[in-house]
């Protein structure tokens, strides 16, 4: 096929295309391909990084199980579990990583876990009216355990739906 601006090569008889001619015909071509592989590279990075999520979570769930199953509990992976279901919107966890949680907090003391007692405190103390605010406050300065009712009563207290078995309101927080 003839371009315009060909040049005859001399030695062969054969019809060459110049080069700013030939360049300028591949470049629409190279830029479909890299936005194609632009595209392609992200899907692959965001699939990775659901993998990556499900993959822990469900880590995570298996070993709440375990420790539910025996009796015990963790406040940390509670809350991990917690914030994990409610970023990925992983609504089939909510009531059974509630549970979990309301039984790790009864079970927590600042004597077993004071930095995630004071931290849990510390996340839920701009939710509370003022005076509550202040209590809880010298709760954690004093390192008194009855926090931890007071935990738990304020997310029993705040439930918006009491006749649903999960915590909606412990979700959105």
């Amino acid at each position: 096929m003839l371009y315009k601006n060909e040049e005859k090569n001399q030695q062969s008889s054969v019809y060459m295309p110049s080069s700013s001619n030939h360049t300028s015909l591949l470049r629409p071509t190279i830029i479909g391909l890299l936005g194609l592989l632009i595209t392609i590279n992200l899907q692959a990075q965001t699939t990775n990084a659901d993998s990556t999520w499900q993959k822990t979570f469900e880590k995570n769930l298996n070993q709440a199980s375990q420790l539910s199953e025996s009796g015990q509990t963790d406040l940390s992976l509670a809350l991990t579990l917690l914030e994990t279901a409610a970023q990925y919107n992983a609504a089939t966890y909510y009531e059974p990583i509630s549970k979990f949680y309301i039984r790790s907090v009864r079970q927590s003391s600042f004597e077993k876990n004071p930095k995630v007692v004071r931290q849990e405190a510390e996340r839920i103390i701009p939710l509370l009216a003022d005076s509550s605010q202040k209590k809880w406050q010298m709760f954690i300065k004093n390192n008194n355990d009855r926090l931890v009712n007071n935990i738990v009563q304020f997310w029993e207290s705040n439930d918006p739906v009491l006749s649903s078995p999960t915590n909606e309101r412990l979700i959105e927080h």
